[in-house]
């Protein structure tokens, strides 16, 4: 039987087409040190419900102004017969990366796309953060 695990995931960007990431170095197992706002959601909330509670825990932050990135399935890398189905936000903002508010984790810092390809993370934000700099690079972006 194949098992599905819900996850959600923010990616909060800036003018320049960064990507903040936080620090998790002090949770790190293996490559973990880097990764997106978010993680798996609970049995009884939608995609949307968990992303804006969960962002109010990790930042602080009354979520509201975001949409739909794209949705990922994928195979899980650490249990068999199980995949990962995603639905990554975004949002864009104007603050610096001194302003946000840090609740869980170490903090928080922008990275530009190239940086999150050769940072220790997993597979899934380095597949996103390409996808997302083709989507913010493309000339008909908004």
């Amino acid at each position: 039987m194949t098992n599905i695990i819900k996850t959600s995931w923010l990616i909060i960007y800036n003018d320049k087409g960064q990507i903040l990431m936080q620090n998790r170095e002090s949770i790190s197992k293996k490559w973990e040190q880097r990764g997106f706002f978010g993680w798996h959601l609970d049995e009884w909330e939608t995609f949307e419900q968990w992303l804006e509670r969960e962002i109010k825990e990790e930042l602080g932050i009354d979520l509201q102004d975001y949409e739909l990135f794209c949705k990922v399935l994928r195979p899980d890398s650490h249990i068999k017969w199980t995949f990962r189905e995603s639905n990554v936000y975004m949002r864009k903002t104007d603050m610096e990366e001194t302003q946000f508010t840090v609740l869980e984790w170490d903090y928080c810092k922008f990275f530009d796309v190239q940086d999150i390809l050769n940072l220790n993370t997993f597979p899934l934000p380095k597949h996103v953060a390409r996808m997302f700099d083709e989507y913010i690079n493309n000339p008909n972006y908004k």
